[in-house]
């Protein structure tokens, strides 16, 4: 297994996606970046879309925490990505992108690495992160 945040084209998505939808436990998760116009707001999106059982109410840290729980689903495996890449702050604003970057980065790596050794009955889950630019780019 390696977890990975990869930049791809719009072409590739859907090839990947039909690709992880072979696993019937795998949770795909797409994010539409015109709709952030912070990290906060992308963090809102997780939040929601994954049902995180508390709000994160803008503290990053418990976005983390949720990150790296999801004790909630029965998933070995997510996928997540972001369009519109190319149109939100993640291509502008290099302090968030840094810290959005860096907090995906971590959760990887405890998924890979960590989870067994912190969660009681832990196993590592493949998770990815792919942020979609347009074909143009």
């Amino acid at each position: 297994m390696k977890n990975k945040i990869e930049y791809i084209q719009e072409k590739e998505l859907n090839g990947l996606l039909e690709q992880y939808r072979q696993n019937p436990k795998c949770r795909i998760l797409g994010v539409d970046g015109k709709k952030c116009d912070s990290i906060y707001d992308l963090v809102s999106l997780f939040e929601t879309e994954l049902s995180f059982p508390w709000k994160c109410e803008k503290i990053l840290d418990r976005f983390m925490d949720w990150m790296r729980d999801l004790s909630w689903y029965d998933y070995n495996q997510y996928v997540f990505y972001v369009t519109n890449y190319h149109r939100t702050f993640l291509l502008y604003e290099s302090k968030d992108k840094g810290d959005f970057i860096d907090m995906f980065e971590e959760i990887l790596f405890f998924w890979e690495f960590g989870a067994e050794k912190c969660i009681v009955g832990g196993k590592p889950l493949e998770m990815h992160l792919y942020l979609v630019m347009p074909d143009e780019y």
